[in-house]
């Protein structure tokens, strides 16, 4: 289970998410170790301090996408504040500076492949009415505006919604769309007891 992770932060306040995208399924073969998306996400979470040592983490490997039918992209803040979108286009690692992303390429080279357009549309509405400061029920409150509802496909609703605080190490949770029951976790602090 530590490596089936699709969301998650770290003590150092490094948060790093994983978004579903279509499209040719990413499978970098440039000499460099392999690593899945999973995988990277554990790394990531493991070794980095923030968003610079994490993309200098990931320069390192070829990537190959942990499902055969779908490729992903990620969204990786930092308590410093720096946030990025980062997607494999075609053989290359690129990133985008921006805060908020959903199921569809940003790269240009991608040509915006995907879904979930209108969605991003709100969320893009939002964050820069906002100019991206929201109290967490602001935060959770426009997640469940953009969540998708259940499908025959299970994979295209919402499986989860997570409102991180990068500096009190505190994440709100709501699952399967159910905003009514929130979970609150908290890092385990540095005598080693746990505050969940």
């Amino acid at each position: 289970m530590p490596y089936l992770i699709m969301d998650g932060m770290n003590e150092k306040g490094l948060a790093v998410s994983v978004l579903k995208l279509d499209g040719k399924p990413t499978h970098q073969r440039t000499g460099k170790t392999q690593i899945t998306t999973t995988a990277a996400l554990r790394l990531m979470l493991d070794k980095a301090a923030n968003v610079d040592e994490a993309l200098a983490l990931l320069e390192k490997y070829d990537m190959n996408s942990s499902m055969e039918t779908a490729n992903f992209h990620f969204l990786l803040s930092d308590a410093d504040g720096k946030n990025v979108v980062l997607e494999y286009t075609i053989d290359d690692m690129t990133v985008i500076d921006t805060n908020y992303v959903a199921n569809h390429y940003l790269a240009p080279k991608m040509h915006g492949l995907g879904h979930a357009y209108d969605r991003f549309a709100v969320l893009d509405s939002a964050v820069k009415f906002k100019k991206s400061i929201f109290t967490p029920f602001e935060a959770m409150s426009l997640l469940s505006l953009v969540s998708q509802p259940e499908t025959e496909e299970a994979t295209s609703m919402t499986q989860w919604s997570v409102v991180y605080n990068l500096h009190d190490l505190t994440a709100q949770v709501a699952i399967r769309r159910n905003y009514d029951k929130l979970f609150n976790f908290t890092l385990a602090d540095l005598s080693g007891k746990a505050k969940i």
